[in-house]
């Protein structure tokens, strides 16, 4: 990457990396829980692949077999911290996702 196009802090990338893998399922970002197994939400091989290339063009690397080992957005994190001298001494907050609200008959407040 060049001076003039730094790559992502590790905050800004954790949070686009949960983004792009929540579009990438079909769901709403504020919903991928992050202990959550991503293959079996949907995510194939492929869609992980192009995760780890638009991971590597925002200057962040991790191996392709330690995501597909262990899909889930908290190992996830682990594997670019540890492929990264940058994420050294970072502790990335993954969004957990929102409660929903719920109904409850003969209650008014959700």
């Amino acid at each position: 990457m060049s001076a003039a196009n730094p790559p992502l802090s590790p905050q800004i990338f954790a949070d686009e990396l949960h983004t792009r893998v929540a579009s990438a399922i079909g769901i709403p970002a504020d919903t991928l829980e992050t202990d959550a197994d991503l293959t079996d939400l949907g995510l194939d091989s492929v869609r992980i692949i192009d995760i780890v290339e638009w991971a590597r063009r925002q200057g962040w690397d991790a191996e392709f077999a330690d995501l597909i080992e262990d899909p889930t957005m908290d190992a996830w994190v682990d594997a670019f911290e540890e492929s990264d001298a940058r994420w050294r001494g970072w502790r990335i907050r993954v969004p957990r996702a929102r409660p929903a609200s719920v109904w409850v008959p003969g209650r008014s407040e959700c």
